[in-house]
């Protein structure tokens, strides 16, 4: 608070009390620009007065009533009664006299007090900023956000680097100023900010770098956030392309970081573009260059810890492919390496890509729902808020699709709305697809038919191509739900549903589409049925159950008559299974 902010009145009470004070206003002085609480020990390395005659006049400021003092283990600890108070005694001294003190403070917790300076490099960048000595205090804000990140406290690193910036930029020399701005625009974009600011500091440090500024892990760790945020603003060609520079660039490094990194980030391009099985191969590229141990610590360089992220879009490829032992045994792999991990934005990823999403890609409503809870409460308590959207998302189209009511429904839009007001587009074909499904269970066709049409415009426009077939399948289960079905764009659609499906070796997406498929050509023609075709689709899965569409087919077969002939009006159709 500064004196403005103090009624009159009551900043000349607490002024006089100071003048009051006499000799012992200096101390008071000195404690208020300490904080609001202030040891004995730090006071006495930076006031004027030691030994008794410190301790009598801190005996007497007790005594005014202004302070009140605690023991604590090997000190005394003095806490101004309200925070008025602290700031009307610091108020009261001189700029430069104030500049001074805080100087002093920032000097003495780093030489004297080491376990001070190590724990809290916040309160000594406060300090120096105070003091007017920006390069200093760049250099502890940068220091104080890189321990926010480290404890994934990211709204504290936010602040710090906000901080950090600000005294970067006073600082004169070009030479300083440019590595140290560099460095926090990178923790900046790390601190998983609003998508737009992300955007902004990464482009700024890019700029810094294209001018010659910064090491190659700097150089890696922008564009690794360049391409990341392309594909969560739905621009899948820039991603794309990105990441195959990326590659290139790792290629020609020793580090193996660079190269897990550089593969992974194709790997997610190939998957949200509909090339699951390029993408598995990209990704075990990756694998091969994990060092869980040493890539851990590096959770604050690109946001999340780089060699689980692998393991993630691993674990979503093998989804796609509808290869459930590969997805169970690397979501074990994730869980166990995830014990006692403390990024949290790793931590809630883990949870979404190897345990939410493949239960909301295999239709196991039960798991999806409870599984989606808890991600939500967690990044609700951690302030993961993407990834919590996403959960909140899931949840809301397992339950919708349980109850399709209005009040479920309105939920999705909700929180679609909230992610597009963020610039946030990723997995947005997917959740636009369940809206549809949602609708079209509550029997409104005509908005079924709007949100496919707004699904299929997304793909068009972002490249996300990876849930493509299922806005094929609802294309013709909204044609057949039409007053007057539209038998031929049924059947054109579902067809196309699994020459996409297929396209893209997604397995499940493929064994739904061909269920509809048969199911449809069965009630449009009794007897008449694809079923060699599901006999054929479900071979790879032997006797599993793990998966919605799985049971559904099989349960179709199970209620038919043996016979392998198709419906008719379908034995000319072109890429006809």
């Amino acid at each position: 608070m500064t004196a403005l902010a103090i009624p009159s009145t009551l900043q000349d009470s607490l002024m006089a009390r100071l003048d009051r004070l006499g000799s012992i206003r200096e101390i008071a002085q000195i404690g208020a620009a300490i904080g609001r609480e202030f040891s004995y020990r730090l006071l006495e390395a930076i006031s004027p007065i030691t030994g008794t005659a410190l301790k009598e006049a801190l005996h007497k400021l007790v005594e005014s009533e202004l302070v009140f003092s605690r023991a604590a283990i090997g000190d005394t600890i003095y806490v101004f009664k309200h925070a008025l108070v602290q700031d009307a005694a610091h108020n009261s001294l001189l700029r430069s006299r104030r500049q001074r003190i805080h100087a002093d403070i920032a000097r003495s917790i780093v030489e004297r007090f080491a376990d001070s300076s190590e724990s809290a490099p916040a309160v000594i960048a406060h300090h120096y900023t105070e003091a007017g000595l920006s390069e200093p205090a760049a250099h502890y804000w940068l220091t104080a956000a890189e321990l926010a990140l480290s404890r994934s406290a990211l709204a504290e690193a936010t602040q710090h680097t906000g901080a950090g910036l600000t005294a970067a930029r006073q600082i004169e020399d070009e030479q300083v100023r440019r590595p140290l701005e560099l460095a926090l625009l990178v923790a900046r974009a790390n601190s998983l900010l609003p998508f737009q600011e992300t955007v902004a500091a990464l482009t700024s440090a890019k700029s810094l770098l294209d001018a010659g500024v910064g090491s190659d892990l700097q150089r890696f760790s922008v564009l690794h956030g360049l391409c990341a945020s392309s594909y969560f603003a739905g621009k899948m060609e820039d991603a794309f392309a990105l990441a195959r520079q990326i590659v290139e660039f790792a290629d020609r490094q020793v580090d193996p970081t660079f190269k897990l990194v550089a593969y992974r980030l194709l790997g997610t391009t190939q998957v949200l573009t509909g090339r699951s099985r390029e993408a598995l191969e990209s990704l075990q590229s990756a694998e091969r260059y994990r060092d869980p141990d040493r890539q851990k610590v590096l959770s604050s360089w690109f946001g999340i810890d780089p060699g689980l992220n692998v393991l993630y879009w691993k674990t979503m490829a093998l989804a796609l492919l509808g290869q459930y032992e590969g997805v169970a045994k690397s979501s074990e792999q994730v869980r166990s390496e995830l014990l006692n991990h403390g990024n949290a934005h790793t931590v809630a990823a883990g949870n979404f890509y190897t345990i939410v999403w493949p239960q909301f890609l295999f239709g196991n409503l039960d798991a999806c729902e409870s599984d989606a809870v808890a991600l939500v409460t967690y990044c609700g308590e951690r302030k993961v808020e993407h990834l919590k959207r996403n959960g909140v998302l899931c949840h809301a189209c397992v339950r919708a699709r349980r109850e399709p009511t209005d009040e479920n429904i309105a939920t999705i839009r909700q929180a679609l709305d909230s992610n597009r007001t963020r610039d946030a587009h990723l997995f947005e074909s997917v959740f636009v697809a369940q809206l549809a499904e949602c609708l079209l269970k509550a029997g409104n066709t005509v908005a079924a038919e709007a949100a496919v049409r707004e699904g299929f415009a997304f793909v068009g426009r972002s490249g996300e191509q990876f849930w493509l077939a299922e806005l094929h399948r609802l294309d013709g289960l909204v044609a057949l739900k039409q007053p007057q079905p539209d038998l031929s764009r049924v059947e054109t659609s579902l067809l196309a549903a699994m020459e996409v499906a297929r396209q893209q070796d997604a397995r499940m997406l493929e064994l739904r589409a061909a269920t509809d498929l048969a199911r449809f050509a069965h009630e449009a023609s009794p007897g008449l049925y694809p079923c060699s075709m599901l006999e054929q689709l479900l071979v790879p899965f032997a006797d599993a159950e793990f998966s919605r569409d799985i049971r559904d087919a099989r349960n179709f077969l199970a209620s038919q008559v043996s016979g392998d002939v198709l419906v008719t009006t379908m034995a000319t159709k072109p890429g006809l299974p």
